[in-house]
């Protein structure tokens, strides 16, 4: 219960009667404050802020289906936990999202009758990465999100904030964590051979940027690849192709000491293909393919290091 209750709307407000009417005030003495309760404000809508000023400390509170308190430590209204299809309601502030067991839609009420309505909305389960395991964010009837009937959280961490302008959701914010995971395990066309291969990766933007290392060992034949550890790269963004675009480079060195220059390319929807060049530019065309005998035979030894970044299917 809020006692010695004004509004802020525009101008001073105060509470000048037994059903708490807002009346405009001249002036207020916070020191002797008249008292009333919060309960006696009548209807009031969705966003509303009072002030209470007991003890002549003035805590903000908001209407949303019940009173919240706002304070700089504290998020306004309830914090809830889903790992099911749920549609938010006015009174939901935070909801965050567990897609363990799969799945599920958060879906957003109709804009139209949540003006300035904020929802902030986050992902926590370690499956985040699984293409099969996200938290889809849905709208009611024809409305948008930025322009979209969806959008998603997709790894671990995610937020999302959005606002109601009344006609349509905008996204006001989008985080997610940036620092570097080497937990996943990397594999490509040498891997039956002995080979290993070690990495990291990070989430930039709606891409994967990898950095992988290839310890050549006792066999592998072929061309030399790296496989995504999760997901698929997204061809509306990237040409499908090995000979359009860089994706990214590194250097390929010979225990002996030649040192390549290698350049990362698209080679199917989970795989980038290696291509070399040698530092002087003087024996080989840019362009070829690494194999176990191109540019040299591998032996023990023998390491790859490469950076490269591709955009992933569903990352916003």
């Amino acid at each position: 219960m809020i006692k010695n209750t004004i509004w802020i709307v525009g101008s001073l407000f105060l509470a000048s009667s037994a059903q708490a009417k807002p009346v405009i005030a001249k002036s207020f003495d916070f020191r002797a404050p008249t008292v009333y309760d919060v309960t006696s404000v009548p209807n009031p809508n969705p966003g509303i802020i009072v002030f209470d000023a007991l003890d002549q400390v003035f805590k903000g509170k908001a209407w949303s289906s019940g009173w919240h308190i706002l304070s700089p430590t504290s998020a306004v209204g309830s914090i809830q936990t889903k790992n099911a299809n749920y549609s938010l309601v006015a009174s939901d502030d935070v909801v965050i999202g567990d897609a363990n067991g799969g799945t599920f839609t958060l879906t957003l009420p109709a804009a139209s009758s949540n003006s300035g309505k904020v929802y902030q909305l986050k992902r926590v389960d370690t499956t985040a990465w699984v293409a099969t395991n996200h938290v889809a964010i849905g709208t009611s009837g024809s409305d948008e999100i930025d322009g979209e009937s969806s959008t998603s959280l997709n790894t671990q961490f995610e937020s999302l904030t959005v606002v109601s302008d009344g006609s349509t959701w905008h996204i006001l914010k989008r985080d997610y964590p940036q620092g570097w995971d080497s937990s996943e395990t990397w594999a490509g066309s040498w891997t039956a051979g002995g080979t290993d291969y070690s990495g990291k990766w990070r989430r930039v933007g709606d891409s994967l940027e990898a950095l992988v290392k290839i310890d050549y060992d006792t066999s592998g034949s072929g061309n030399l690849t790296i496989d995504l550890p999760f997901g698929t790269i997204d061809t509306n963004k990237v040409f499908a192709s090995a000979y359009y675009l860089k994706l990214g480079d590194g250097v390929l060195r010979d225990v002996n000491g030649s040192q390549y220059v290698v350049t990362v390319k698209y080679s199917d929807t989970d795989t980038v293909i290696l291509n070399y060049t040698s530092v002087s530019g003087s024996n080989t065309e840019p362009g070829n393919n690494i194999t176990n005998t191109v540019p040299f035979t591998f032996a023990n030894g023998d390491s790859v290091v490469v950076n490269f970044k591709v955009p992933m299917t569903g990352w916003h």
